[in-house]
């Protein structure tokens, strides 16, 4: 979402959350990183306004569950959602 706006980053931890237990909490958080330090207050109200949204769901047409309007592909009968907005 920040790289599609311009801001370069880098993300770290991204599949760490499988070592919870061997290792601390903290020690597996998700990171993002952000190149250029004049973007990062940019990167943060991006994230913000993410965050603040409200969670939409889109109902599969083929078996009428709700899934995400993230996803893709209905989680139940793996049919393709038609208003899949990304």
């Amino acid at each position: 979402m920040l790289e599609a706006v311009g801001i370069h980053c880098h993300t770290f931890n991204e599949h760490a959350a499988g070592g919870l237990g061997e290792l601390a909490a903290t020690a597996v958080w998700p990171e993002v990183w952000i190149v250029r330090e004049q973007q990062c207050s940019l990167a943060r109200s991006i994230i913000e306004e993410y965050e603040r949204a409200p969670e939409k769901n889109i109902d599969c047409e083929q078996c009428g569950e709700s899934n995400p309007a993230t996803f893709e592909i209905c989680w139940r009968c793996s049919t393709h959602l038609t208003a899949f907005e990304g």
